[in-house]
């Protein structure tokens, strides 16, 4: 009989999955899906942008603090002395 090299087999290559399917399927079920990596990434961009928003808020409010600090008058280095310093009756002569 005359052959064309077609065999109705269920068990061929053609009518199962090649293994090579096979270890792709089980690699793609190992790791998460890419939108779970696009989703992840996005909310850390955000954070990021969050917290460089808030570094520059926070870098303005210690300039201005500091500018505030650098009116005051400087500290008494002799808090004790401070009413010695002054003139009382007995040194008004």
């Amino acid at each position: 009989m005359y052959s064309t090299g077609i065999s109705n087999n269920s068990n061929t290559a053609a009518a199962r999955p090649s293994s090579r399917t096979k270890d792709k399927d089980d690699a793609e079920a190992a790791f998460p899906n890419v939108r779970y990596f696009q989703v992840h990434f996005q909310h850390l961009h955000e954070t990021n942008e969050r917290l460089l928003a808030d570094i520059a808020q926070l870098r303005d409010a210690v300039a201005r603090l500091e500018a505030l600090l650098k009116m005051l008058p400087p500290p008494n280095p002799h808090p004790g002395q401070l009413g010695k310093a002054l003139p009382g009756p007995d040194m008004m002569g």
